[in-house]
């Protein structure tokens, strides 16, 4: 039920027979530039060879990002996860802490020559594992999501340790104008070259009134 309130669905070709879908909601279909919207996760399913099967749901839906996303947003949520992958007696609590942490450039393999604007969110998530009542054990991971306002979107998720356990990259994800003031309105930051190719790169940055100035430079990972 949960998953046939989706307004936005996302297929991925696994095979000729298989795929998977990823469901997404938004609670406003006023999506302009001015619009307030959360983004919701539903769930995902999988059609293999004509048979279909829930993988996964969060009940309730978690919130995935809150627009339109300015630079250090933050939100929250918790869910309990549902679906067929848990075992017999096995519960688990997922809560999710999200920061909008930076923006940049994005570059797509598939559009290497188009370079985008985006802001990433920084995704905390913490997940409490239970065997029929008791706690077993609790998983943190950290995934870093980078959106951008024209359809696309990117992601990289890592371990408690900051070790990489998957990429990934899609389109048609937001609405147009979902995402905007991707720079703070007071300064203007750019790094030459960029991406960088060598050891040495120059940040350069305009300042509107005389103040305190503080740089941070992190690597995918937010190191």
């Amino acid at each position: 039920a949960a998953l046939s309130s989706a307004n936005e669905v996302i297929r991925n070709t696994l095979s000729n027979t298989s795929a998977l879908y990823q469901f997404f909601r938004f609670s406003r279909e006023d999506t302009t530039i001015n619009a307030k919207a959360d983004f919701f996760k539903l769930g995902i399913s999988e059609d293999n060879g004509g048979v279909a099967r829930k993988i996964i749901s969060w009940n309730p839906p978690y919130l995935e990002g809150v627009f339109p996303m300015t630079y250090q947003s933050t939100w929250e949520s918790t869910s309990n996860i549902e679906g067929d992958t848990l075992q017999l007696g096995e519960s688990r609590v997922i809560a999710l802490h999200s920061v909008v942490d930076g923006w940049g450039n994005l570059r797509l393999p598939t559009y290497s020559d188009y370079v985008m604007r985006a802001i990433r969110v920084k995704q905390q998530t913490l997940v409490t594992v239970s065997f029929n009542g008791k706690l077993s054990h609790i998983d943190t991971t950290n995934q870093y999501i980078y959106y951008t306002n024209g359809f696309f979107a990117a992601s990289i998720t890592v371990d408690g340790n900051n070790v990489i356990k998957s990429a990934s990259y899609t389109t048609n994800v937001l609405p147009a104008n979902a995402v905007h003031n991707i720079e703070p309105d007071d300064e203007s930051l750019r790094l030459t070259e960029n991406p960088v190719t060598d050891n040495s790169a120059k940040v350069l940055y305009r300042l509107k009134n005389d103040s305190q100035v503080k740089v941070e430079l992190m690597d995918a990972l937010g190191r």
